[in-house]
């Protein structure tokens, strides 16, 4: 989900200077404890890699790597996974290298919300979401010598910045233009569904269709931990949802996030921002101007153990192979991780309590690997 944004991160967000890492001994990793989702994130990973071209590196916490060396490592946890575990314990040490993150690392969660609507007006659902405006232009830096991108649109010659959410939302300025994809019976589930970046809309008679973000108005992100009062203490999504249904008038509260988000239909999902479909518990979403995509990563933190009331129970050890399939706006820094945990109302809760200490190591072949073949 590209836009996908922590729900952690709309009470508390924090960014962390960026801090080494240090070689760590793979014995001390039980990477491959918990199979479940593995083979398919691998896949995802590999098939996003091999289409890239040869040579092709990017920016890691030890600095550059190859497409290659990306590649390799992938190939190695696969053939792993077809071994018993003594002998993949000894293969793995002798193929891989792990480097250890020195710091906190705040792990959060996000998820794909089922939401109900429709494809036209009624009574029942009159709230909109909307696909890409073509007004909306997107200038690349890199051709006057800047970095970055900025987005807007024309006012006679001049280049402003694209409608904020207030003008959007409450003032309608993107009314009865076309643009309106699917029609929501909830504005407050309209703005979450921003906030995670993709979703599932099931219509009247129980179709189910997926939505993803395709742009947004490229205003910053504010989160609702800087608008609303820090003594609510909100510990979840469902606490958050119903302190802003309490609300005379939510959607100017919402409003002073100016970030809008904008939708097109698809047919599979949900797509990360690498373009493959997320795996629950094992799709992460990381900083890429710090982190290679599609990289392995070992992370070990506890989620949250959550009834259908929304009541915390307690937690659980979570020590997973993940795999950097996203990135988010408020997903910034080497200390950051979004972890995504599936679809539906469940899921939501989980994400909606996750905000935890972590340890992340990032996994690296070593310069001759041993295949099976040479064992």
């Amino acid at each position: 989900m590209v836009a996908a944004l922590s729900l952690a991160v709309l009470f508390l967000p924090k960014l962390i200077k960026r801090p080494p890492y240090e070689p760590w001994p793979l014995k001390r990793l039980p990477l491959m404890k918990e199979t479940e989702g593995l083979e398919a994130a691998i896949s995802a990973s590999l098939s996003y890699l091999q289409r890239l071209p040869p040579g092709r590196t990017f920016s890691s916490p030890i600095g550059p790597v190859s497409r290659e060396q990306l590649l390799k490592t992938l190939n190695i946890l696969a053939q792993a996974s077809g071994l018993t575990p003594q002998e993949r314990e000894v293969f793995l040490e002798k193929n891989l290298q792990a480097y250890r993150l020195r710091g906190d690392l705040l792990v959060t969660g996000y998820y794909e919300p089922l939401i109900k609507g429709d494809r036209r007006p009624s009574d029942l659902f009159s709230f909109p979401i909307y696909r890409c405006p073509d007004d909306l232009i997107t200038v690349d830096l890199k051709a006057f010598g800047l970095k970055g991108k900025i987005f807007g649109r024309l006012q006679g010659r001049y280049l402003v910045p694209y409608y904020s959410r207030e003008e959007i939302d409450i003032k309608g300025v993107l009314s009865a233009r076309g643009l309106e994809l699917f029609w929501l019976s909830d504005p407050l589930e309209a703005y979450f569904l921003q906030v995670q970046g993709s979703g599932v809309i099931e219509l009247p008679g129980g179709e189910r269709v997926r939505v993803h973000f395709a742009c947004s108005n490229g205003r910053p992100y504010v989160s609702l931990a800087q608008i609303l009062p820090a003594s609510l203490n909100i510990k979840s999504l469902e606490e958050m949802k119903r302190y802003l249904r309490s609300l005379s008038d939510p959607l100017s509260v919402l409003a002073q996030n100016p970030r809008y988000v904008f939708f097109e239909e698809v047919s599979r999902g949900p797509l990360g921002s690498l373009g493959k479909v997320l795996v629950p518990e094992r799709s992460v979403a990381l900083d890429p101007r710090i982190f290679p995509p599609a990289a392995a990563f070992f992370l070990i933190t506890r989620l949250p153990i959550v009834d259908e009331g929304d009541q915390l129970k307690g937690h659980r050890a979570f020590e997973f192979l993940v795999f950097n399939h996203d990135q988010g706006a408020a997903i910034k820094g080497p200390t950051r991780l979004d972890l995504f945990l599936g679809t539906g109302k469940m899921a939501g809760q989980i994400a909606g309590r996750l905000k935890a200490k972590g340890e992340l190591f990032f996994l690296l072949a070593k310069e001759k690997v041993e295949t099976k073949e040479e064992r």
